[in-house]
């Protein structure tokens, strides 16, 4: 059957696995980046409880109108709610990228989570030739 092929060319199954092991140690050993890849956790409450606390701080009506209000630069320099909200958006966001590295989040409640940073970004909104743009 296997006539002609010389016995000392097959490598047998423990030689593969042997040989596989090998090269992946040489390999994760020349790319070190590979080593950070951090082994996402199940999806509790408790990951987005601070991005829920910070988000429901400035979700009011009220304080959602006054951030809207807000129509020109000197409004908006001189506005301790928005730079407020200003601070609490680069916390949401740092917060978000860290859930979206290290836990599994349902599509539903990352969607919801989205929603509601984008709303309170629109309400920041940014300055651009001397007016605050809410889109």
């Amino acid at each position: 059957m296997n006539e002609g092929i010389p016995q000392n060319n097959i490598e047998s199954d423990e030689d593969r696995e042997k040989r596989g092991e090998a090269e992946l140690a040489y390999y994760l050993e020349n790319h070190p980046e590979i080593n950070e890849i951090v082994e996402k956790v199940p999806y509790g409450e408790e990951h987005s409880e601070e991005i829920e606390k910070i988000l429901s701080e400035f979700e009011s009506e009220a304080v959602m109108s006054e951030l809207f209000s807000i129509t020109t630069k000197e409004e908006a320099l001189e506005s301790d709610l928005r730079n407020n909200a200003k601070e609490a958006l680069t916390l949401i966001f740092s917060y978000v990228k860290k859930l979206n590295k290290e836990v599994v989040v349902p599509g539903d409640i990352m969607q919801k989570i989205e929603e509601r940073k984008d709303e309170l970004s629109r309400a920041v909104g940014f300055v651009n030739s001397g007016k605050v743009r809410h889109d």
